[in-house]
């Protein structure tokens, strides 16, 4: 191989390890950059342990089911299409960017309100932001407790 052509491809080489090496500092430090506090953190671990399907004593099922009403009505990236006494779901459209969507569904059982809460997205690798939105979203029915900025939007 001629002297020329040898050092292109040492100096090729030589500048793929150097891209390689920067790419992963910035990746590594736009990771650290997303620290939270502790107390987002213990929120984050309480809305993670409501379980989306749940029972509310038929005295507060109301109560819940306006923080759903209204959680979904400011919170989702898409309109409401349906909303009765016992179904709210929002429209879902496609879209290459993640986009949030919602469905509650309440059933009355004796003195109790059974709730099923389910949280959509319109890109299969955002699963888990919308699992999370979901968790959410329950936790919000049950306890009046809500951090906006941590929802997926």
């Amino acid at each position: 191989m001629p002297f020329t052509k040898r050092m292109f491809v040492q100096n090729a080489h030589h500048l793929l390890f150097i891209f390689m090496v920067s790419a992963g500092i910035i990746v590594l430090s736009g990771c650290a950059g997303r620290q939270v506090s502790p107390e987002i953190q213990a929120y984050d671990m309480r809305v993670m342990s409501q379980p989306t399907t749940f029972t509310v004593p038929t005295e507060k099922a109301e109560e819940a089911w306006s923080r759903a009403q209204q959680f979904i009505a400011t919170l989702s990236n898409f309109r409401i299409q349906t909303s009765t006494e016992y179904v709210i779901q929002t429209y879902m459209m496609e879209s290459s960017w993640p986009k949030y969507g919602y469905s509650v569904t309440r059933t009355i059982s004796g003195n109790n309100t059974n709730f099923v809460v389910k949280g959509y997205c319109t890109n299969m690798f955002s699963g888990d932001f919308a699992q999370y939105n979901a968790h959410a979203l329950s936790h919000y029915m049950v306890t009046g407790e809500l951090i906006e900025q941590r929802i997926n939007r």
